[in-house]
């Protein structure tokens, strides 16, 4: 295993005990005490262990800040806000919003249940309703304050608009591709892909921000930016994963690309792993939170999957497209089938080859 992926694996633990299991403050004082006698003896473990517990106490700070949202100290009953939407109401009335302040002096993140069409994406709203723990905030009384919105929403909203023009009754299918707003995406249809394997074509993940980087690519070659060519895709990809708002997947697959045009720009060629380690440090840098959500953890078991796969087929005979094509979707399959099984209780036995068809 590479240093670099030594490294994402001890702060990826410690980030995941910090806030899984709220690490005293001691612990972590422990252990990068136990660090300094290591130091001489084993170096690299010395800094390993100091590595682990960096995330520890990360963890432990965003653990801190989840146990001090309203969505944890908010008990049932009326509660007032001012918040700004994360994206507009689903027409079934849902939005996720963050709380910029409250009464109870508390943050975070909250589900609200309003009219659809309230409020554009974006936008900072006072709310006034109804809470019930582990649910969501049924706003009784809204108020916009302000027209002025963030870039990025307003492309999004834009964007959303244009689709229902152009696909009518499919626009929700569109939204879901292309801008990760899944909420008005019919249930019966998000089942069957779920049952097919193919629940990931719905939500956005590195497929979407791959073809983003490639025809941005070819484009910078109609220009004539020959060898900058990736440098545009690049770029191109970190500001559509800003547009998304940074989901896990898509900000380890913008990683990718930017360590592809990096790598060719200075002719060098990391192993796959490293590249993998180095995108997975990003995500976690962006979002700790990451650590515990089932998405990234699938994201990064399907892509470590595939490049084992791709390695054990290149110490073998058999090569070609349609060999390498069947043996990664099979490595992604595997790896990521244990999580699965645990998260949603199943495991779509048709995913090896529905994945094969539709992913072209």
């Amino acid at each position: 295993m590479p240093p670099v992926a030594q490294t994402t694996v001890a702060f990826a633990a410690g980030l995941w005990v910090g806030r899984a299991l709220f690490l005293p403050w001691v612990v972590i004082g422990l252990v990068l005490a136990g660090a300094v006698p290591l130091r001489w003896r084993a170096p690299w473990g010395a800094t390993l262990l100091v590595i682990a517990a960096v995330g520890g106490a990360h963890g432990r700070w965003v653990a801190e800040r989840e146990r001090a949202s309203c969505a944890s100290r908010w008990s049932a009953g009326r509660h007032a806000a001012i918040v700004r939407l994360a994206d507009a109401p689903s027409g079934r009335g849902m939005a996720d919003a963050v709380v910029r302040h409250a009464p109870e002096g508390c943050g975070g993140r909250v589900h609200l249940r309003m009219p659809a069409g309230a409020a554009p994406s974006g936008a900072t709203l006072v709310v006034v309703g109804r809470y019930t723990p582990g649910g969501a905030l049924r706003a009784e009384r809204v108020r916009v304050l302000g027209a002025r919105r963030p870039l990025r929403f307003v492309v999004r909203d834009a964007v959303a608009r244009r689709s229902g023009e152009l696909f009518g009754d499919r626009a929700p299918l569109l939204d879901a591709l292309v801008l990760d707003r899944r909420g008005d995406v019919d249930p019966r249809l998000r089942a069957e892909f779920t049952a097919s394997g193919l629940a990931h074509i719905l939500a956005i993940s590195g497929l979407h921000v791959g073809i983003v980087a490639a025809w941005l690519v070819l484009v910078g070659r109609a220009l004539g930016l020959g060898r900058r060519a990736p440098w545009l895709g690049a770029v191109g990809v970190w500001v559509y994963t800003f547009l998304l708002g940074f989901p896990a997947p898509a900000t380890r697959a913008a990683g990718f690309v930017a360590i592809a045009a990096l790598a060719r720009a200075r002719q060098r060629h990391p192993p796959a792993s490293a590249v993998l380690a180095v995108a997975v440090l990003v995500v976690l840098a962006i979002d700790p939170a990451a650590v515990t959500q089932a998405g990234a953890w699938l994201s990064v078991a399907a892509i470590w999957g595939t490049i084992e796969t791709a390695a054990l087929l290149r110490r073998g005979k058999r090569r070609g497209a349609v060999v390498e094509m069947v043996t990664s979707s099979a490595g992604g399959v595997l790896t990521t089938a244990p999580i699965t099984e645990y998260v949603f209780g199943k495991v779509a036995l048709a995913e090896h080859d529905t994945n094969i068809v539709a992913i072209p």
